[in-house]
């Protein structure tokens, strides 16, 4: 069955339920993390097993093999590289099929391109042609990394709209390796810590960052848009995962508690969404103000700080309608890491 493009055609609401994830799962999984036709970025400095653990995931899915401990499905896999030599490709693929005895090779088809542009209209057609010749229809595409598969700046948004455009059309999981900032400032959300434009981070369903943790390991910080949960931690090293973990960390501070229960009063329902933008859920200053402080027995005083403190960091947005303020979390906005300060 073709998949509708949302942009341009009419759901029925019978469709719409049809395409909605299963918001009630807690488990860990790739539908979880990269549900069917969305996209997932994994990013991180250099040497720091970004492309080791995602060709480990390419090889996981070909069986439906558990990857770091998170759920997948037999899934059929094209790789695309857009850098490194023959040889450490090879090695990196052979270290990954000896993880995972009874690998389906046939479920997976790597492909080295020297130059793609898939921010141009001819590197979408070179695409497609390659596509055409697959013996089958892929159930998830990589692209590793960005910054070689665009023909323009990686830092500027206007490739990153194209490339979105042109990937988007494809009905497959997209999963998009990707480079880190430099730390010149103190990010607050792992949006923030991409390289270049934030488009990709606004588009993707989920954002692994890879931090390193000493020689050949790395901790992998996942935020996703929803289902739940929205977002764990795990530790990887050269021979697979070292743990896995639920962020640990509790307010302690009436400012704290209260910029917490804002964000938790603004983002109530406002993730379940069906691929398309949604309508968030707006309140004016003085219910939420209200709302809060009742539920937290704290001063209004203190709620405003929140929101202020939310807005300033970019993660609650502001609109006026009349002459009420109305507060909102924008449908492209992930959960913050904790605390904001």
């Amino acid at each position: 069955m073709t998949q509708k493009d949302w942009r341009s055609e009419w759901f029925s609401a019978e469709e719409l339920l049809q395409m909605a994830p299963d918001t009630s799962s807690t488990e860990h999984s790739i539908d979880t993390l990269c549900p069917q036709g969305q996209g997932m970025v994994m990013f991180g400095p250099e040497s720091c097993l970004k492309s080791s653990s995602a060709i480990e995931l390419a090889v996981a899915m070909s069986i439906g093999a558990d990857w770091y401990g998170i759920k997948t499905e037999p899934l059929k896999t094209l790789y695309l590289f857009f850098e490194g030599e023959p040889g450490e490709l090879s090695d990196k693929v052979r270290r990954a099929v000896k993880k995972y005895p009874g690998v389906d090779l046939s479920n997976i088809i790597f492909k080295h391109f020297d130059d793609l542009a898939l921010d141009t209209s001819a590197g979408k057609a070179k695409l497609d042609s390659l596509l055409n010749l697959l013996p089958w229809s892929p159930d998830c595409i990589f692209f590793d990394p960005y910054r070689e598969c665009i023909e323009d700046e990686e830092n500027e948004s206007g490739p990153a709209r194209k490339f979105i455009r042109n990937v988007a059309t494809y009905p497959s999981r997209k999963v998009i390796i990707h480079h880190r900032a430099k730390p010149t400032k103190e990010y607050r959300t792992l949006g923030e810590m991409l390289r270049g434009s934030g488009v990709i981070g606004q588009w993707a369903h989920t954002l692994i960052g890879f931090f390193p943790q000493g020689e050949d390991a790395s901790e992998l910080r996942f935020r996703c848009r929803g289902p739940r949960p929205k977002s764990f931690m795990i530790k990887i090293g050269p021979d697979g995962l070292l743990n896995m973990e639920q962020p640990t960390w509790k307010a302690s501070t009436k400012e704290e508690q209260a910029e917490l229960e804002v964000w938790k009063t603004l983002d109530e329902s406002h993730r379940d969404y069906f691929g398309a933008p949604i309508i968030v859920k707006k309140m004016t200053v003085g219910d939420l103000e209200s709302e809060v402080a009742q539920k937290l027995n704290v001063s209004e005083r203190t709620v405003k700080t929140a929101w202020q403190t939310l807005v300033t960091a970019g993660l609650v947005q502001e609109e006026m309608v009349g002459k009420n303020k109305l507060l909102y979390i924008s449908h492209a906005t992930l959960e913050p890491t904790w605390p904001i300060r």
